[in-house]
C-alpha cells in the first residue's frame, strides 16, 4: 500500500477520525481558555496597588530619594547611592491594599515598561511568606535585566526568578535548598538598582508599566506535540492492525456473478473472467483481446464494482473455489493450486494465508467433510 493510501485508509477509519476531531476539540479548548486569560496589570490604573520607596537606610547606608511622584500614567523616581554601605540600594516597592497576597498563578511573565538615566541594570523581586526561617519574614526571588535609556518594554518568565545566595545565608539554608516560586501567594514586589549603578550622582528612573500576561508559545508547542504523538500513535496502530488482521473476502460467485444494472461490457468482462479463471496464463491483456474491451477499461470495471485491482479479484475467485475444493474433495494441496489457476503450488499457500489468514492444510483440517462427519 502506498503512503497516500495508508494516510487515506487511516484517515477514513471512523476510530481514528473520532479521535484526531476530538482531540484537536480538546486543544482547542484549551488553548482557548489560556488565551483568554485577560492580562493582570499592577500599574497603572489599578487602584487596590499601591507603591512606596525604600533604601539602604535600614542597614546603615546613607542613600538619599531625592524624589518619588505617582501620575496616571508613571512612577518617576530620582536617588543618589552613596558609600557608606558595603551594598547601596534604593527602590520602590508595590504592594496591594491592606498586604493583601498577590495571586498570579495563571500568568507565567511580568512584563515591565521603563527607562532610565544613570542606571545600567535593574532588579526585579517577588517576595513571598516564609515557611523554613520564623527569624525571616519572606523569601526573596529575583531576576535583573539590562535598561535602555529610552523607553522600553521588557519581559521576565516567573520560570527565570531564583533566591539569591544572601537569602540563604539569612536563612540558614542550602543554596542547593529547591523552593519553588509560590505565584499564588505573592506579598510585594520591589524594583531597584541592580549591579552597576553609579554612586554619588543622580540616578532616575521612570516605570510606565508593570503587568502579569501569559505566554502560550510553549503551551502551543506542547499541544502541537500532543496532537503529532496521537496522530503517530494512532498511525502505528492502524499500521499494525492492517499488517495482523485477516483481509476480508470479495463476495463473488465466479459462475454467475450477480451485477445488477450493469453495462454489456461489465457482463463480458466479469463473465469472461468467472469462465476462465482456472487458466494460470490468464492477463489482462488475454481478456482484453477475447473480449474486445481495454485494459485500462477491464481494470476500472473492477476496481469500481469490487473496489479491487485485477489481480486481487482473480485471486479471490480462485481461493474461492480452493476452499471448496480443500473441504469437499481428496485432492492434494498441490493439485487444487493448479486446478484453480496457480502456477506454483508455493505462490498458492502465500495467496491463500493472506486471504484466509491461515494455510490451506489448517484450513483442510478445519473444515473437512470428514471431520464434519
Amino acid at each position: 500500500m502506498s503512503i497516500a493510501g495508508f494516510i487515506q485508509s487511516w484517515y477514513h477509519n471512523k476510530f481514528n477520525r473520532i479521535l484526531i476531531i476530538s482531540t484537536l476539540c480538546i486543544i482547542f479548548l484549551i488553548f482557548g481558555y489560556f488565551y483568554s486569560i485577560p492580562d493582570y496589570t499592577i500599574f497603572p490604573g489599578n487602584s487596590s496597588f499601591q507603591s512606596i520607596t525604600y533604601s539602604d537606610k535600614t542597614i546603615g547606608g546613607n542613600s538619599e530619594i531625592l524624589n518619588f511622584a505617582t501620575t496616571d500614567t508613571a512612577i518617576l523616581f530620582d536617588f543618589i547611592l552613596k558609600d557608606k554601605s558595603y551594598v547601596h540600594y534604593a527602590g520602590i516597592t508595590l504592594y496591594q491594599n491592606n498586604w493583601k497576597h498577590i495571586d498570579v498563578s495563571h500568568y507565567n511573565t511580568i512584563t515591565i515598561s521603563m527607562k532610565s538615566v544613570g542606571i545600567h541594570n535593574i532588579g526585579v523581586y517577588f517576595f513571598t511568606p516564609n515557611t523554613y526561617n520564623s527569624n525571616i519574614e519572606d523569601i526573596c526571588f529575583y531576576n535583573n535585566f539590562s535598561i535602555d535609556s529610552t523607553k522600553t518594554l521588557y519581559s521576565l518568565s516567573l520560570n527565570d526568578f531564583t533566591i539569591p545566595n544572601w537569602w540563604f545565608d539569612n536563612a540558614k539554608l542550602s543554596p542547593h535548598e529547591s523552593i519553588p516560586l509560590d505565584v499564588s501567594n505573592i506579598r510585594y514586589i520591589n524594583i531597584s538598582n541592580a549591579f552597576t549603578t553609579q554612586v554619588n550622582i543622580v540616578n532616575s528612573f521612570v516605570i510606565y508599566s508593570v503587568t502579569f500576561t501569559r505566554n502560550n508559545t510553549q503551551l502551543l508547542l506542547l499541544l502541537i506535540g500532543i496532537f503529532l504523538i496521537v496522530c503517530i500513535v494512532s498511525c502505528v496502530i492502524h499500521f499494525l492492525y492492517i499488517k495482523t488482521s485477516v483481509p476480508q473476502s470479495i463476495i463473488v460467485t465466479y459462475k454467475s456473478v450477480e451485477t445488477p444494472e450493469e453495462t454489456n461490457k461489465s457482463h463480458k468482462v466479469f463473465e469472461f473472467i468467472n469462465s476462465n479463471y482456472t487458466d494460470s496464463e490468464l492477463t489482462l491483456e488475454h481478456i482484453a483481446k477475447h473480449t474486445g474491451i481495454s485494459s485500462r477499461k477491464i481494470t476500472s470495471i473492477i476496481q469500481e464494482t469490487y473496489q479491487c485491482n485485477y489481480k486481487s479479484y482473480i485471486n479471490t475467485i480462485r481461493i474461492e473455489e480452493s476452499k471448496r475444493l480443500l473441504s469437499q474433495t481428496q485432492l492434494q494441496i498441490g493439485e487444487i493450486a493448479d486446478a484453480v489457476g496457480f502456477s506454483s503450488q508455493s505462490y498458492f499457500n502465500v495467496v491463500f494465508k493472506n486471504i484466509v489468514g491461515e494455510s490451506p492444510l489448517v484450513y483442510r483440517e478445519k473444515n473437512s467433510s470428514r471431520n464434519i462427519q
